[in-house]
């Protein structure tokens, strides 16, 4: 944030327009940047799929365990 504090005190004295071009310059610099290393190279870059995987698992073992305690549940019923 510190960054754009010189832009805003830039735009003061000119038009709105002025600060949102810069503002734009600045955004796409830093999307620019995401794309680059060492960003491009960490684990935000990493495919998904085991985290999905994992989200299946637990939801398999959650609905495993809720019939469980329907089953369990159901036989002192009667």
């Amino acid at each position: 944030m510190t960054e754009l504090s010189g832009l805003v005190g830039a735009g003061a004295g000119g038009t709105s327009g002025d600060l949102s071009r810069e503002l734009d310059k600045e955004l796409a610099l830093r999307l620019q940047s995401l794309r680059m290393e060492p960003h491009a190279s960490s684990d935000c870059f990493a495919t998904s799929r085991p985290i999905v995987i994992e989200g299946l698992l637990w939801a398999a073992v959650g609905a495993a365990i809720w019939i469980g305690t329907l089953i369990v549940i159901g036989r002192g019923a009667l």
